[in-house]
């Protein structure tokens, strides 16, 4: 459940482009937990589906929707003393250590998980991302940890320092803003890279400077630039993690929307850079999916579309009434349902009301 897209905001990192991408794992029904990996916004894990069929797996499942990875993971443990065979089990429980920074315990799980059934969908690519993690050694702040793979330790002491003590203002600006917060125990895992490695191992498009699948992943960049422009590119990758906890299938329009709002983005400049562009604009399908494969340009207007669509819900029920949204399609996961029973109007329905507004 992580979303799929550029992160808007990271022009530091590269160059003048929309940047880091975020997720959107979709659930769908199955009788098996792995399901194939989602191009959603670059975060490139399997989702997982919605009907395991093992009690235990269910149950666990259910936990981990809720926000419960702990809870999941020693239910899950417990299923596999009684039912070691079941790779379901084996690949939920790597996925969520995957998550949360234990790398070593994934790659265990995930092994398992394949020695059952070495064609378990998605199971390959996280093992792979997985063993990429293993071993590299994490800088903790308050509530984060920071990974780096390279030889340039200076630099990275340097955006380390820095970043963690911008990814901590953000943590209390976001709670301030949108009354969220990290559960205790919940970090935040963030990985610098370097720019070749960033682009060989996780090959995302020429023109992203970041992704995010749970875990931030960035290339070592140019941290003495603007502060003003580097802090609002960490608020607004900090918010789709905090996004991503509370509705991971969250559809990207909105992951992005929300996440420029959060990070006090200027609604006005997205605005406009629309006037004019409705011939362009994307569906209102379009926008709930993937924004990989979009050009440079068309990117931008995806993420200016997406902010002033969220403008729109702001205004008409605040961002605590777009964080109930989410909340409950986190646990439930209908949006149409959802997104009329809050916003008291279809989504194809808002989307006409919204695009007609743009003169």
């Amino acid at each position: 459940m992580l979303g799929g897209g550029v992160f808007y905001g990271l022009e530091f990192l590269t160059r003048e482009r929309p940047t880091i991408k975020e997720v959107e794992i979709e659930e769908e029904e199955a009788v098996i937990v792995p399901s194939a990996a989602q191009e959603e916004g670059e975060i490139t894990l399997p989702a997982i589906r919605e009907t395991p069929k093992d009690p235990g797996v269910r149950a666990a499942y259910e936990l981990y929707k809720a926000g419960d990875p702990a809870g999941a993971a020693a239910r899950l443990e417990r299923t596999i003393l009684d039912f070691p065979s079941r790779p379901d089990a084996h690949y939920l429980l790597g996925r969520i250590h995957f998550e949360q920074g234990r790398t070593e315990s994934a790659v265990q799980s995930l092994e398992s998980a394949l020695r059952l059934d070495p064609n378990a969908p998605g199971a390959k690519e996280l093992l792979l991302r997985a063993r990429g993690d293993a071993g590299l050694k994490k800088n903790i702040s308050l509530y984060f940890d920071f990974y780096y793979r390279g030889a340039r330790k200076e630099e990275f002491a340097v955006a380390r320092s820095r970043i963690a003590n911008l990814l901590d203002q953000a943590y209390l600006r976001t709670f301030q803003k949108f009354f969220v917060k990290l559960e205790k125990g919940d970090r935040v895992q963030v990985h610098f890279y370097e720019a070749r490695d960033f682009h060989a191992s996780l090959r995302p498009d020429s023109w992203t400077g970041g992704l995010f699948d749970g875990k931030i992943r960035i290339p070592l960049g140019d941290y003495s630039q603007d502060e003003a422009r580097v802090k609002a590119t960490i608020f607004h990758e900090y918010a789709h993690a905090v996004i991503y906890r509370l509705s991971p299938r969250c559809p990207v329009w909105l992951n992005e929307g929300v996440a420029q709002a959060l990070s006090d983005a200027d609604a006005s400049q997205s605005q406009a850079r629309l006037k004019g562009r409705q011939s362009s604009f994307l569906s209102a399908s379009r926008l709930k999916s993937s924004f990989k494969g979009l050009t440079a340009e068309q990117a931008l207007l995806a993420y200016d579309m997406s902010f002033s669509m969220v403008e729109r819900l702001r205004r008409q029920k605040g961002l605590v009434g777009i964080k109930k949204f989410l909340e409950e399609l986190g646990s439930s996961g209908n949006f149409d349902v959802l997104f009329k029973k809050h916003f008291y109007q279809s989504y194809d329905r808002f989307y006409e009301d919204w695009k007609k507004e743009q003169h």
